[in-house]
């Protein structure tokens, strides 16, 4: 399951909560309850907007089910491999 990560995709584009507001117009003292709550999705829409990406790059998986999917991967890795040798 994907969660949402504002916090992560700021780091990821190399930008701060003080610049997005900048680009977004939102205010600073808001955007702390809109990074830490459940926004509405116009606001996603501001938030990818400013900080220049798609509104899906603000979720990723979460640590345990990309813990259990790259498990899988390398798992399926090893099958192909045998059957190979």
């Amino acid at each position: 399951m994907k969660k949402l990560d504002i916090k992560r995709a700021l780091r990821e584009h190399h930008m701060t909560q003080v610049e997005l507001c900048k680009r977004t117009g939102l205010l600073t003292q808001n955007m702390s309850p809109i990074i830490n709550g459940n926004p509405t999705i116009s606001k996603l829409m501001q938030i990818a907007e400013g900080i220049g990406c798609d509104i899906t790059d603000l979720f990723y998986l979460d640590p345990a089910d990309e813990a259990a999917e790259k498990a899988e991967k390398e798992r399926k890795a090893r099958e192909m491999v045998e059957s190979i040798q």
